[in-house]
């Protein structure tokens, strides 16, 4: 008596507002719920609008995850607690933060629902004092990649570890989302929008763990290019966040031609055949000339048994590089050639990798010779016997005649003078050809020393120090010319010799070998015996072809000379003057 009684519905439905988005994404606004009254017992089961809102009832909103656990506090925002008007109460700003997956159900319980479960009425939810919404899932805002920028790489090397992470709205990590969440990222391989997927291997497909998926193990096998990219997808949304595009290079470099042949200098080379290749030596025909991978070739040249870049040996009118295309390069021999240089080479192929080690293939060894030599002389008619012969100079040449500059010491290039007697059946007797007869065709002598007259050296005694000669008629020390040097206690200027980087016969003039390079000066050379018709013989083997070249020398004789006395009167007395006297120098035959 006097009691107040509250009177509840009994019916409890449930029912959308709004657009219903196509997936529902963390930190979105789900779709607007209406929560409304009725008595079970009326046909239509229309709201009790005389429920207002001065009555004080209310409805709350509560979110439950797949496992049946209460996660509203840490993840559902929005009004959870709406108050009963006209027998509706309505929920429009419903959000999800901070977690995903599958399974999430909402549950809707008026004010009064703590009765019922006193009663044990609805205990399931199932429409009398509350009522749950149909399960749905929540996906990730967005995908994230860590790092989105990864380095050049080269065919079948692992690209480096990326991280995917399932980020909400503000760009925080779903770090809630276990494995038991279903979520997983697959790994696509794209060039311009083409899938690649038989080229990508490694793991590609990696379960969600605290909201992040680690590929640490994909590599790009069988194909390389620039402009590159790894497309990352979440598997239910396709959601997806591409790297930015990345180069993958060749493996290696090969070469498809025969090994080259030797030839001479400023010659054509042979062709030369490159390709791009993997690590199972597969061609890589997926690099194309606007991948702009550029092959360069240079010479290196053996050097005292060690190979060394060779400067400006090599020249190419096509230019010293090539640009690949279908994973084939190539370089035409008749636009190439060895120029300024004799010896050992090899072409050296090579290709840059940004900031991975460039790669490099070296071709077989090949020989360059000169291709003829020269001789310039001015030999005369006739030479006395042990009398120094007219300079001689070899010149070494190009398929293009001109003088090879670039002959170094280390090359070798030994050039030989021998006397030979072309209309004589034998030599005649005594008859040799003495002075330094083997010269570095660098244009200095092969050892860098003075080939002394050991009977002379040896009978003098060493009164001038070295770079001086002994001036017989003043009997002082004088210096030897520019660039040249000598032994101590030389006895004449001839035995003065040209210093390291000087070249010239002995005595001088020595002038620098930067202007002789690719000649072998031949100056102190004569003649011991006598005879008509005498030649210089000048050869050149040359040590890495076998190639062999000759030049020989205008024809001369070499006669002993003789005093003959005329005039002399037969007696004379002391003191009073002689008549004159005839001096006269005859050769063999007895003519002046």
């Amino acid at each position: 008596i006097g009691a107040t009684l509250a009177i509840v519905p009994d019916m409890l439905l449930l029912s959308t507002f709004g657009t219903r988005a196509a997936l529902i994404r963390v930190d979105e606004t789900l779709l607007g719920q209406r929560v409304s009254f009725a008595d079970a017992g009326s046909a239509d089961h229309a709201p009790l609008d005389g429920v207002l809102a001065s009555d004080g009832f209310t409805v709350t909103a509560t979110l439950f995850d797949a496992s049946g656990a209460d996660v509203s506090t840490l993840s559902l925002a929005g009004t959870t607690v709406q108050v009963i008007d006209k027998g509706v109460a309505s929920f429009p700003d419903l959000v999800v933060k901070g977690t995903a997956g599958p399974g999430f159900f909402l549950r809707f319980a008026p004010s009064w629902r703590w009765r019922c479960d006193n009663r044990l009425i609805d205990s399931d939810c199932e429409g009398i004092c509350c009522r749950a919404a149909p399960h749905f899932s929540v996906f990730p805002y967005d995908v994230r990649l860590v790092p989105s920028v990864i380095n050049a790489s080269f065919e079948n090397a692992p690209l480096g570890n990326v991280s995917v992470e399932l980020v909400d709205y503000s760009g925080v990590t779903l770090q809630g989302l276990g494995q038991a969440a279903g979520f997983e990222i697959k790994a696509f391989l794209l060039l311009r929008g083409e899938f690649l997927h038989e080229y990508l291997a490694g793991t590609a497909l990696v379960a969600v763990r605290q909201g992040v998926a680690t590929f640490t193990d994909l590599r790009v096998v069988g194909y390389a290019s620039s402009g590159l990219t790894v497309r990352f997808e979440e598997t239910q949304t396709r959601m997806a966040e591409a790297l930015v595009p990345f180069k993958v290079f060749p493996y290696a470099l090969a070469i498809d031609t025969p090994p080259p042949v030797n030839t001479t200098t400023q010659s054509n080379l042979s062709n030369f055949a490159l390709s791009l290749r993997g690590s199972f030596n597969q061609l890589l025909g997926s690099v194309q000339t606007g991948d702009s991978y550029t092959i360069t070739v240079s010479a290196i040249k053996l050097r005292n048994g060690a190979w060394t870049p060779c400067v400006s040996c090599l020249e190419d009118a096509g230019g010293l590089s090539r640009t690949s295309n279908v994973g084939l390069a190539s370089f035409s021999g008749s636009e190439m050639a060895i120029a300024r240089h004799i010896g050992s080479f090899k072409l050296k192929y090579e290709m840059g990798r940004d900031t991975l080690p460039g790669i490099f293939i070296e071709s077989a060894t090949f020989g360059v010779a000169p291709h003829s030599i020269r001789l310039v002389e001015n030999l005369r008619d006739f030479y006395f016997v042990d009398a120094q012969l007219d300079l001689c100079v070899i010149e070494l040449l190009d398929a293009a005649g001109n003088v090879i500059l670039g002959v170094e010491i280390l090359d070798n290039a030994l050039v030989t003078a021998s006397l030979i007697w072309p209309e004589h059946a034998t030599p005649p007797p005594g008859a040799t050809l003495n002075g330094r007869t083997q010269l570095d065709a660098r244009g200095a002598y092969v050892n860098k020393t003075k080939v002394l007259d050991t009977d002379t050296y040896n009978t003098t005694l060493a009164t001038c120090p070295a770079g001086t000669y002994l001036q017989q008629d003043a009997g002082v020390c004088a210096n030897c010319t520019h660039g040249a040097t000598s032994d101590a206690g030389s006895t004449t200027a001839s035995d003065c010799f040209c210093l390291e980087g000087f070249t010239g016969p002995a005595g001088g003039p020595c002038i620098s070998d930067t202007i002789l390079l690719g000649r072998a000066w031949f100056g102190d050379l004569s003649v011991a015996g006598s005879g008509t018709g005498a030649r210089l013989l000048f050869e050149y083997t040359d040590p890495y072809t076998g190639r062999y070249l000759n030049a020989t020398s205008s024809k001369f004789t070499v006669t002993a000379a003789r005093l003959s006395l005329s005039n002399l009167a037969p007696h004379g007395t002391t003191g009073e003057l002689l008549p004159p006297v005839k001096v006269s120098l005859l050769d063999p035959s007895g003519e002046p």
